[in-house]
């Protein structure tokens, strides 16, 4: 097994296992630091938590545009319009979609879910690459924000790979990291 997917699996592992109580008091206090953080952005990429992913659901409630993600029928990562009475359906890997064909205009930042993160900015996600894809093909000004539960950022440096785009920030319960010069 190499690094990243040793990694991917212990921290899988240590998220999954977090009790309710914990998970509910950091949830808590990470929506306090993604809402303050995203005020400056009047546009969001972002996602539908799933299988204990930290959930995003409270920037959906504030004034900006949201974008969200599905995949397509070419199997690439797309981001759509949010729609307030707009359906869902189970997509690629049981992950709920909107239903809506409306491209997205490029949002200012991107909330990005991850598996782990190092001090580097280096991300690990679920290991199929499609946010890899994506994030590659825009500029670099758009803002790459990585998120998390605590227990998401490990003390080693992960091996960065030539197709692995870093995060500019990484937000958690604990607050806010900066990797980038944006």
């Amino acid at each position: 097994m190499n690094q990243q997917a040793t990694i991917r699996a212990r921290i899988i592992k240590e998220r999954n296992h977090l009790d309710a109580n914990t998970r509910h008091h950091q949830q808590v206090a990470f929506n306090q630091h993604l809402s303050s953080f995203c005020q400056r952005f009047s546009s969001l990429g972002i996602y539908c938590a799933v299988r204990g992913e930290i959930s995003v659901d409270v920037l959906r409630a504030m004034d900006k545009a949201i974008a969200l993600p599905k995949i397509n029928a070419d199997d690439q990562l797309v981001f759509v319009e949010d729609q307030a009475d707009e359906l869902w359906e189970r997509g690629a890997f049981g992950i709920p979609e909107p239903t809506s064909k409306e491209m997205a205009t490029l949002p200012e930042a991107f909330i990005i879910p991850l598996v782990a993160i190092d001090q580097w900015g280096t991300r690990i996600g679920m290991g199929k690459g499609y946010y890899d894809r994506y994030l590659a093909n825009l500029s670099a000004s758009i803002i790459k924000i990585g998120v998390g539960f605590d227990c998401q950022r490990v003390s080693e440096t992960i091996e960065r790979q030539a197709h692995d785009v870093p995060m500019d920030y990484f937000i958690s319960p604990s607050g806010v990291l900066n990797f980038s010069t944006k």
